[in-house]
């Protein structure tokens, strides 16, 4: 007998898997979020966007290198699907600029949402991406067998090295250490939280708090990422996803 579990439900089941710094279920979550904080029908609408995008998306990788490919996503993500970085409101997003599903069909959000589709699409095609310490920076990190790039979401995914950025160069070491997926997802979920208290909604939080007291519990880290950077090795990529992952 299939019991059909509501958006909350599912949300807080991705929240779980989030604890244990999934990567793979934080698309899903916020697909889930999106249903409860906005329309269910306009979370449809954008999730079966979103998996037209994948599908020629893999289609264009095929047979590609890795560094090939990242060039390829930044050029299909923010030049043929026209995503772009809302830097207008960086202080003070709004809630389009927070959710999938608006995210979606308008193509321009705030920093953290924007490089959690972005990281959803590099999932597809396998390429090893992470967040970094300090998100203001706007870049997401690539780990490759022989090189470590940076993919730079103020300049339309352009691809830099430490060495031939004079920004990046002169930043704390600390800023650009890979950040655990769930650290990341909770400074998102506070942004969210945020938004709330000051617009003085009437939208129920509640799902948002209960998320951040599931994440924030576990304090200790789940993968000693600076012991891999002092190894020489990318932290570690969860494998093949699961079918509690598959997008509705």
């Amino acid at each position: 007998m299939n019991i059909k579990t509501s958006p909350q439900q599912q949300f807080l089941l991705y929240i779980h898997k989030i604890n244990e710094d999934s990567p793979q279920a934080i698309l899903p979550s916020l697909a889930q979020l999106s249903s409860i904080l906005i329309n269910q029908n306009l979370t449809s609408q954008s999730l079966a966007l979103l998996k037209q995008w994948v599908s020629t998306l893999q289609d264009l990788c095929e047979h590609l290198s890795e560094v090939d490919k990242l060039h390829l996503l930044s050029d299909y993500f923010f030049n043929e699907l026209s995503f772009n970085l809302n830097t207008t409101k960086e202080n003070s997003p709004q809630e389009k600029d927070l959710l999938l599903s608006s995210m979606i069909l308008q193509r321009s959000a705030s920093f953290l949402p924007l490089a959690f589709l972005y990281h959803y699409l590099a999932q597809q095609i396998n390429l090893p991406l992470f967040f970094i310490a300090s998100p203001k920076l706007n870049l997401l990190k690539y780990y490759g067998r022989t090189s470590c790039l940076f993919v730079d979401f103020k300049k339309l995914g352009k691809l830099t090295a430490i060495d031939d950025n004079t920004n990046i160069k002169t930043l704390q070491t600390y800023d650009l250490e890979v950040c655990s997926f769930k650290s990341t997802y909770v400074c998102y979920l506070q942004t969210l939280l945020q938004y709330y208290a000051q617009e003085l909604t009437n939208k129920n939080t509640k799902e948002i708090k209960l998320a951040l007291e599931i994440l924030e519990k576990q304090e200790k880290p789940l993968a000693d990422y600076a012991i891999d950077h002092l190894n020489g090795n990318p932290p570690p990529l969860e494998g093949h996803s699961s079918a509690i992952y598959t997008l509705h």
